[in-house]
C-alpha cells in the first residue's frame, strides 16, 4: 500500500497533504488546455476516480436568468454538443439543488433511494445512491456544482473528511475552467449571431433592391400589356378568317400570361393594392385547405389543424389564398410519390429574448400558419435561397422561381413574417406569421 493512503473497495484515497497538492497542481495544469465541457468532464471524472475512488462525476451549471441548472456527464464518443443536449431542470421545487445553491456548502446525500430532498424521478431513472455535491463558487455566487457518488450495486459510501476537502479543492480549479469555457461559448455565439444578422441584412438589402427594380419594371410592363390587349380587342372586331382569330388568341394568351407575371413582379416590389379587412384565419384556412385537397391530387392528403379561439388578423383574403396556394403547390412538388400536407394554425408571441437569437423575427403577437410536408426536404444551402426572386429548383418544369418571393412579399406587406425550415429526407415547413388584432 502506498505511504499516506487508505484503501477502499473503490480505489486509492489520497490523504497525504504533499501528494494531494501535487495532484491538484497537475490537474490544474491539465485543465488549462481543455476547450469544451466534454474534455473538462472526462478530466474531472478521471481525477475523481483515481484520487478518491468514485466512478462517476458530473457538473451542473446554474442558469440564473431562467432559474434552472444544466447537468452534464461524460458521453465518450456520442455525437452532438454536450452543452446543448444537457438536461435542464428548474431549481425551484428541488430541495437538494436549492440547498446547494443557497448554502454554498457541500451537501451529501447518504442514500438517494430514501432521502426526501432529491428529485425522485431523476434518482429512480439513474439508480443513484450516495450523492456528494460541492459548489462551484465564483465571486461569492454559486456558478454551479461538481457532483460524484455511487449508483445501483455500488451501494452506499460516504466520503471521508479528507476526500471531501479534496473535492472542494478540485471545485476551485474546475470553476475557473468552466467559466472560461462558458465565456468562450457565449463569445462564439455572439459572433455567430452577428454574422447571421449581417448576412440576413445583406440578403434583405439585395432582395429589396431587386424587388424595387422588379416593381418599377412591372409597372411600365403592365402598361404596355394593357395597350397590347386593348389593340387585340379592337382587332378582334375587324377579323373574318378563323386562322386570323387563332393567331389573335395566341397574342391574347401571351399578353395575359405576361400580365400575370407583371402582377407577381409588382407583388415582389410590394406595390400591390391590398383590400385588407379583419379576418377569421381558421375559416379561411379551412376553405383553402379544401381547395388544395382537390388541386393537389388524390396521392396527397391535406390535414388542417387549428387552435380554438384565435384572434383575427387584418389581411387581404385574396392574397392570403394566393400565399397558401403557392405553399401548397410547392409542397406537392416536394412529394412526387404522394404524402401528407399539414396546415396548422395557432397563436404565437415573439419576445425580445427570442429576437436576440433569431434575427429574422420581430416582437409581437401573431397568428402563425404553418404549411408542412413530409417530402424530400432540401439542403441548408438551398434553404437559404428559397425566398430569393427567380431562384428555383424546378428546372424540368420551367418554374419562374417567383412563388416564394411573392409569398414573402405579400406577408411582409401585411406587416408579417415568413420562416422556413427543412432537412433532406424529412420534409419542409413554412411558417407565416400575421400580426394578431387585439381581442375585445
Amino acid at each position: 500500500m502506498p505511504h499516506g493512503a487508505r484503501h477502499y473497495p473503490y480505489g486509492w484515497v489520497v490523504v497525504t497533504s504533499g501528494l494531494a497538492e501535487s495532484r491538484l497542481f497537475e490537474f490544474s495544469r491539465q485543465l488549462q488546455s481543455v476547450q469544451n465541457y466534454e474534455e473538462l468532464l472526462v478530466a474531472l471524472s478521471d481525477e475523481v476516480r483515481d484520487a478518491i475512488g468514485y466512478n462517476s462525476s458530473w457538473i451542473s451549471i446554474v442558469m440564473p436568468e431562467r432559474g434552472t441548472f444544466k447537468t452534464m456527464t461524460p458521453r465518450g464518443t456520442m455525437v452532438g454538443d454536450i452543452w446543448d443536449d444537457a438536461v435542464e431542470l428548474p431549481i425551484a421545487g428541488d430541495e437538494f439543488v436549492t440547498e446547494v445553491v443557497e448554502s454554498r456548502r457541500p451537501v451529501i446525500i447518504e442514500d438517494a433511494q430514501s432521502d426526501p430532498r432529491v428529485n425522485r424521478e431523476v434518482v429512480e431513472a439513474l439508480g443513484l445512491r450516495t450523492i456528494v455535491t460541492v459548489p462551484l463558487t465564483l465571486i461569492d455566487t454559486t456558478f454551479g456544482t461538481v457532483s460524484t457518488g455511487t449508483f445501483g450495486d455500488e451501494g452506499v459510501r460516504l466520503p471521508s473528511d479528507a476526500e471531501l476537502e479534496y473535492l472542494g479543492e478540485l471545485a476551485k480549479i474546475v470553476v475557473l475552467a468552466s467559466a472560461r469555457i462558458l465565456l468562450a461559448r457565449e463569445r462564439e455565439e455572439k459572433i455567430r449571431n452577428q454574422a447571421e444578422t449581417d448576412r440576413l441584412l445583406a440578403d434583405r438589402q439585395r432582395i429589396e433592391s431587386l424587388g424595387e427594380l422588379a416593381g418599377g419594371v412591372a409597372h411600365d410592363f403592365n402598361n404596355m400589356i394593357t395597350v397590347i390587349l386593348g389593340a387585340a380587342q379592337v382587332l378582334r372586331g375587324e377579323l373574318k378568317e378563323p386562322e386570323q382569330f387563332a393567331n389573335l388568341r395566341l397574342i391574347e394568351n401571351a399578353a395575359e400570361s405576361a400580365s400575370d407575371l407583371a402582377k407577381q413582379l409588382l407583388a415582389i416590389g410590394k406595390r400591390q393594392e391590398l383590400s385588407a379587412e379583419p379576418t377569421d384565419v381558421v375559416d379561411r384556412v379551412r376553405s383553402i385547405g379544401g381547395m388544395l385537397g382537390r388541386v393537389l391530387g388524390a396521392s396527397i392528403t391535406v390535414e388542417v389543424v387549428t387552435e380554438p379561439d384565435l384572434p383575427e388578423v387584418f389581411v387581404d383574403r385574396r392574397q392570403l389564398e394566393q400565399v397558401l396556394m403557392n405553399l401548397g403547390l410547392n409542397a406537392r412538388d416536394a412529394m412526387p410519390d404522394g404524402g401528407t400536407l399539414t396546415i396548422s394554425v395557432e397563436s404565437d408571441e415573439i419576445d425580445e429574448e427570442y429576437v436576440e437569437t433569431h434575427p429574422w423575427s420581430r416582437p409581437g403577437k401573431y397568428v402563425r400558419i404553418t404549411v408542412a410536408d413530409d417530402g424530400v426536404g432540401m439542403s441548408e444551402d438551398t434553404l437559404q435561397h428559397i425566398f430569393d426572386p427567380f431562384f428555383t429548383t424546378r428546372t424540368d418544369t420551367g418554374g419562374t422561381g417567383l412563388g416564394l418571393s411573392v409569398t414573402r412579399a405579400i406577408i411582409e406587406q401585411h406587416g408579417g413574417l415568413v420562416r422556413a425550415s427543412s432537412k433532406l429526407g424529412s420534409g419542409t415547413a413554412v411558417s407565416v406569421y400575421l400580426p394578431a388584432l387585439p381581442v375585445g
